[in-house]
């Protein structure tokens, strides 16, 4: 579908991010096929609310990580970067400018 219907109200921030505070969003090859990583996002999201809800939106695995510099992002597998568009921003998490996009291939 082209918009997410169900409207979570799980983010304690006012504005959508914009592309001052962009968000990345990195598909690329794993072992065994694509996945789609999450970074960027506001630290005062609930990351957990946020990845079951797509999870379950979309039928894919997921889940919260944390880097070295220790901020979280998120992992999905699979190439998910349509359906976070969609989801990310029906879900008034970011506005569609604040959405950097990469395919990598290895």
């Amino acid at each position: 579908g082209d918009v997410y219907k169900r409207q979570l109200y799980f983010i304690e921030m006012p504005e959508p991010q914009t592309e001052e505070n962009p968000i990345e969003v990195r598909v690329q090859r794993a072992r065994r096929g694509w996945v789609t990583i999450v970074g960027g996002l506001n630290p005062d999201i609930n990351f957990k609310r946020v990845t079951g809800e797509f999870k379950s939106a979309y039928g894919c695995n997921g889940s919260v990580q944390i880097d070295k510099d220790g901020q979280k992002f998120v992992l999905f597998q699979g190439n998910m970067c349509e359906n976070l568009k969609v989801f990310l921003t029906s879900q008034r998490i970011a506005k569609l400018e604040a959405l950097k996009l990469s395919l990598i291939h290895i």
